[in-house]
């Protein structure tokens, strides 16, 4: 019992590195590394949490405050559509079916916010072409994809197309993706940009 008495009182009073970093991954903070290093990973952790609460109340800019993403914060039903989809494209028309697609997703969401259109996944790896090679391969071309995201735009959907950061095995594009997707979908006029499994880095 003294022992545990001891030990409590020597760790209550550690005393706090203030150097301890915290370390960061794409979506959480790494633990600490040790059990040593426990308090001071939990204090640096509070500290940081407050610094987060204080950046909100002085409304530091973030994504959220571009007018031209509020859409995001109400976009509630969104989607994905291989873009093979017989409600989406007609192999016999060689047509975009815009209307047949919204018809069927407002039986099954009642209406959508926006959408992500995949050309990509699940065939990126089966030969050496690589993202960009599969959206310049689709039907109609840059013009019949403006055409296809302008029909989802005068039904008020927004338009997202895939980034995938895993695909690293296929044509080599030579330049980042970073440069090259953006740059691609302004030419589409699509809204923005998702990815399923992997962060964006910050060169986007």
């Amino acid at each position: 019992m003294l022992c545990f008495l001891l030990c409590t009182c020597i760790i209550n009073n550690k005393a706090f590195s203030e150097d301890y970093q915290l370390k960061f991954k794409p979506h959480q903070v790494e633990g600490p590394a040790s059990p040593r290093d426990y308090l001071d990973w939990l204090n640096s952790l509070r500290k940081w949490r407050l610094q987060q609460y204080e950046k909100e109340e002085s409304h530091v800019t973030s994504a959220l405050d571009v007018p031209e993403l509020h859409w995001v914060q109400t976009s509630y039903v969104q989607p994905h559509v291989m873009v093979n989809d017989l409600y989406l494209y007609d192999p016999v028309t060689n047509k975009y079916t815009v209307d047949r697609y919204l018809k069927d997703a407002e039986k099954r969401y009642g209406a959508i916010d926006s959408i992500v259109i995949w050309p990509t996944f699940p065939n990126l790896g089966c030969d050496s072409r690589n993202s960009e090679d599969y959206f310049r391969c689709l039907p109609g071309g840059t013009l019949g994809i403006r055409s296809l995201v302008q029909e989802f735009h005068s039904k008020k959907v927004k338009v997202l197309f895939p980034v995938l950061g895993w695909d690293n095995g296929t044509r080599d594009p030579q330049a980042s993706w970073s440069y090259i997707l953006p740059r691609l979908f302004k030419e589409y006029n699509i809204d923005g940009m998702t990815s399923d499994g992997a962060h964006f880095t910050q060169d986007y």
